[in-house]
């Protein structure tokens, strides 16, 4: 036998010690190979400004949405409310006009509208109100529920501002929030300014050219 061959005897004394090694060395090696790749990921294209809290909530067709229901999808959200005769018309029609820029990515992107009214926002309600502006079923979604839960939501969640006065004027933000896949928030616009629309449309794109990366 080779001087420098190890015999069978010392080979098989160290092979439990190197099946035990063997399996952390890997582990180590995996957690340094993410560390790097990680280090060395292209920052955000778009600032990180916070998460989308869970919610429940009644899509116009009577059926159930959650947040996790929009994960995998980017999104634009919008808090109106069907009586209003301030600027909730005019935002649905920039959401109508951006229904149509989104219509035709190859991205999968959802338009979400909230209710602050949903004792009055039924789904019925909501379903004739999305047709007055056109709002495609499988692309824009009205969505009800627990009052309390939804202006929750748009104070503490989303950080707009919505109050209801004693009167029964409900006073809200007119920002749309685009929301990544990841359902954390990405960007605010003004809904009745053009030039932040195109910005949003802008925007959008960079997240979608983000999530290829």
């Amino acid at each position: 036998m080779n001087a420098t061959t190890p015999s069978p005897a010392a080979a098989a004394r160290w092979l439990p010690i190197a099946l035990l090694v063997i399996p952390f060395f890997l582990l180590g090696l995996g957690i340094f190979t993410r560390y790097l790749k990680e280090r060395m990921a292209p920052p955000p294209v778009l600032p990180i400004m916070g998460e989308v809290p869970d919610f429940r909530c009644i899509e116009r067709s009577g059926l159930p949405i959650s947040r996790d229901d929009l994960k995998g999808r980017l999104w634009v959200a919008s808090f109106v409310f069907t009586h209003c005769g301030g600027p909730c018309p005019a935002m649905c029609a920039q959401l109508a006009d951006l229904q149509k820029t989104i219509k035709h990515k190859v991205q999968d992107i959802r338009l979400v509208s909230f209710t602050l009214d949903p004792e009055n926002d039924t789904p019925q309600v909501l379903k004739l109100y999305g047709e007055r502006f056109g709002a495609d079923p499988n692309k824009w979604l009205f969505l009800t529920g627990d009052k309390e839960k939804i202006q929750q939501l748009a104070t503490q969640g989303f950080k707009l501002s919505a109050l209801e006065g004693q009167d029964g004027v409900i006073v809200h933000s007119t920002h749309f929030v685009l929301v990544d896949n990841l359902s954390r928030i990405r960007g605010y616009y003004a809904g009745t300014d053009a030039d932040a629309l195109n910005k949003l449309r802008d925007d959008i794109e960079k997240l979608i050219q983000e999530a290829k990366r």
